[in-house]
């Protein structure tokens, strides 16, 4: 009897360990999920370039894209009464981490998750925008990149006024809509008086208002137009500059407007902001908070005040002879092509690249005779 019970006891044992053996060589067998990253556009769409540079620093991250992350996007293609329903889709959706472009986007996805990571990429005044507490310590769930748009506003206008030195008069287009706006617009009336150039304001939301907008412009008898950075202007570009070129206007705006015929553009490189906001999601995913993730701005970083300052006036200066060039090729009449680029000068800040594009159009997109000396 005692014998039996002690085999059945010893089959039992056998057979419990074989199921535990099985049962863990299946656990160990079972895939694990790839992370999940959403993605939300505000102006582009997923195949556009931009975005391209985001999946390429995640490749260069070690990251395949299907095995180890998948990537859900949402794009309101320039309609901004989409961005609130697609921020909570996303956060109904449970991804790991959101990935944001603009202060409409950011600040949508802000209202929509306190405890999603959030990593940004264009976004230009994170702090004034009150999305962040501060670039050195973000604090809440949002990261990422800080475009700050207003610190290079003085210098954008600098070098639209050398390029164009008889230039007195000039219309911003701005959007009242984006909350960075307003403190860029005091920042070119700061510095307006001291380049001798009287300054028109005009807002625009929608694309119904660009007809009134120009015409606005032309009452105000500009000689050039200053578009601010933002993603609905962006989106509209085209139609913005057929207006300007209509007008013969000169136009100032971002690296899009530069490759899609304005004068020139002076700011970010908007790709190495993508490809950099990988960085992000990758310490995200691997368990950094966000909070303890620096914002680092795109015309520099945060360390020493001198090594940054000699940076910056090593690229403003070479900037200054960019456009010195692209203004003596306007004055000998250089438009064989319908577009000559007569620079394009990358500079690495720290991390980060600036871009600094001139850029000569056809006589049509100048603006009238003489306005060049």
């Amino acid at each position: 009897m005692i014998r039996d019970l002690g085999a059945y006891a010893l089959a039992n044992l056998v057979i419990g360990l074989g199921l535990f053996g099985f049962s863990s060589a299946a656990d160990a067998q079972q895939p694990v999920s790839p992370r999940r990253i959403g993605v939300l556009l505000v102006a582009i769409s997923p195949e556009d370039t931009l975005p391209q540079q985001f999946r390429r620093g995640l490749v260069e991250a070690g990251y395949s894209e299907g095995r180890d992350v998948a990537i859900e996007w949402r794009s309101a293609n320039g309609d901004f009464n989409q961005i609130p329903q697609l921020a909570a889709d996303l956060v109904q959706s449970k991804v790991d981490v959101i990935v944001v472009e603009t202060t409409p986007g950011a600040q949508a996805v802000k209202r929509a998750t306190s405890t999603i990571p959030v990593v940004m990429t264009i976004v230009s005044d994170p702090v004034g925008s009150g999305l962040v507490a501060s670039l050195a310590h973000p604090g809440g769930n949002i990261t990422g990149l800080a475009g700050m748009v207003t610190d290079l506003t003085a210098k954008r206008l600098q070098l639209l006024k050398e390029a164009i030195p008889r230039l007195t008069r000039v219309a911003v287009l701005w959007n009242p809509d984006t909350p960075s706006h307003p403190k860029v617009i005091q920042e070119l009336k700061a510095v307006a008086p001291s380049l001798a150039v009287e300054l028109s304001f005009v807002e625009l939301r929608t694309p119904e208002e660009l007809s009134a907008a120009f015409s606005t412009v032309g009452q105000a008898h500009a000689r050039a137009l200053y578009v601010i950075d933002d993603a609905f202007f962006a989106k509209h570009r085209n139609r913005i500059l057929e207006l300007a070129a209509k007008g013969r206007l000169p136009v100032f705006g971002d690296r899009a407007f530069a490759d899609a015929g304005a004068l020139m553009s002076y700011g970010p490189n908007f790709g190495d902001l993508y490809h950099r906001a990988a960085g992000y999601v990758d310490k995200i995913l691997k368990g950094a908070k966000p909070a303890d993730l620096p914002q680092f701005p795109a015309s520099g970083s945060l360390p020493r005040k001198r090594s940054r300052r000699m940076k910056q006036l090593c690229v403003t200066d070479r900037a200054s002879s960019i456009t010195s060039k692209a203004r003596t090729s306007l004055s000998n009449g250089d438009d064989s092509q319908e577009r000559m680029r007569v620079a394009v000068a990358r500079y690495r800040l720290d991390k980060s690249q600036v871009d600094v594009v001139v850029a000569v159009n056809t006589p049509a997109a100048r603006g009238p005779p003489g306005m060049v000396s």
